[in-house]
C-alpha cells in the first residue's frame, strides 16, 4: 500500500490526478491513512474536478477517516478546517487545538509547529511560551524550517526561554539554510 501512495504522489506531481486516484483508491478503501489523506488533499486542491473546483466535503470525509487513526498529516488538515470554519466544521479554536494535540508524534514537525503556535497565541489553549518552545525544539532539530525560525524568535524575544543571542543565531542560521524566507532578516537583526 505504501508503494501505491508513493506512486500516486508521483502521478499527482506530473498532473496525472485521474491516474493517481486509480492507483491510490484501493489503499484508501482498505483504510490506509496515508492514502486517505492523499485523496483528501486531491479533493481539497480541486485536482479531481475538470474545472479545478475544490470539494471540501469529500476531502473532510477522507481526512476524518485518516484522523480517526491518529494520522498526523490528516489531523493537521482537520485542525485547519476547524480553524477556518470549512468542510462542514463550525469555527472553533478549541476543537482545532484539541485535534492538534492528537497529532504531534515524534517525526511530524508540521503538527508540532502548529501546536506550538497555538500555545504562543493562546488560541484554543492557555498561552504558554514555555510549552511552545518544548514543541518547537523537536521539530527544529528535525530540520523543519518554520520551527527553526520560530525557535530563533523565542530566543530573540526571551519568550519561554532565556534570551540568548548565541542560540538565536544558531536557529536563524539553520532556518536560513533550510530555506525559511524570513530567516535572513533575523540574521541581519543580530
Amino acid at each position: 500500500m505504501r508503494f501505491q501512495v508513493q506512486y500516486a504522489r508521483a502521478l499527482i506531481s506530473t498532473g496525472r490526478s485521474r491516474e493517481a486516484v486509480v492507483a491510490i483508491q484501493p489503499a484508501a478503501d482498505a483504510g490506509y491513512p496515508s492514502a486517505q489523506t492523499a485523496l483528501g488533499e486531491m479533493h481539497a486542491a480541486g485536482q479531481l474536478d475538470a474545472c479545478g473546483k475544490t470539494d471540501l466535503n469529500t476531502a473532510t470525509t477522507w481526512f476524518r477517516l485518516a484522523g480517526d487513526q491518529a494520522h498526523p498529516p490528516a489531523l493537521v488538515h482537520v485542525a485547519a478546517l476547524q480553524s477556518d470554519s470549512k468542510g462542514g466544521f463550525a469555527r472553533s479554536d478549541n476543537d482545532a487545538a484539541s485535534t492538534l494535540r492528537k497529532a504531534p508524534e515524534p517525526g511530524h514537525p508540521p503538527a508540532q509547529t502548529l501546536l506550538r503556535q497555538r500555545f504562543a497565541s493562546g488560541k484554543g489553549m492557555p498561552r504558554s511560551y514555555e510549552n511552545a518552545g518544548n514543541w518547537y525544539t523537536p521539530a527544529a532539530n528535525a530540520g523543519y524550517a518554520d520551527a527553526q525560525f520560530l525557535l530563533a524568535e523565542l530566543y530573540e524575544r526571551g519568550r519561554g526561554v532565556t534570551k540568548d543571542k548565541a542560540e538565536e543565531a544558531i536557529w536563524y542560521a539553520k532556518s536560513h539554510e533550510s530555506g525559511h524566507p524570513d530567516a535572513a532578516a533575523g540574521l541581519r537583526r543580530l
